[in-house]
C-alpha cells in the first residue's frame, strides 16, 4: 500500500506565504491508483507533526489535496 500511495502523488508542492504566516502542503493524487483516504492512513502521523511544527514557527499549516483545503 505505501508504494501504491507514493506512486499516486503526482505533484507535491511546499507553499510557504510568510506575508500571511501559512505553509500549504499542496498534493495532486491520482485516485485511480489509490484513494485519498490511503494517503491519510500512512502520513496522518506526519501532518499532524507538519501543523505542530508550524504553531511552533507561528504559522499556519494547510494542505490541499486536488485542489480541496483539507486543513
Amino acid at each position: 500500500m505505501h508504494d501504491r500511495v507514493n506512486w499516486a502523488v503526482v505533484k507535491s508542492f511546499l507553499n510557504v506565504k510568510p506575508e500571511e504566516r501559512k505553509i500549504v502542503l499542496e498534493l495532486q493524487i491520482d485516485t485511480a491508483v489509490s484513494p485519498v483516504l490511503e494517503y491519510f492512513e500512512i502520513f496522518l502521523d506526519r501532518m499532524l507533526m507538519s501543523k505542530k511544527a508550524a504553531e511552533f514557527l507561528g504559522c499556519q499549516f494547510d494542505m490541499q489535496i486536488n485542489g480541496n483545503k483539507l486543513i
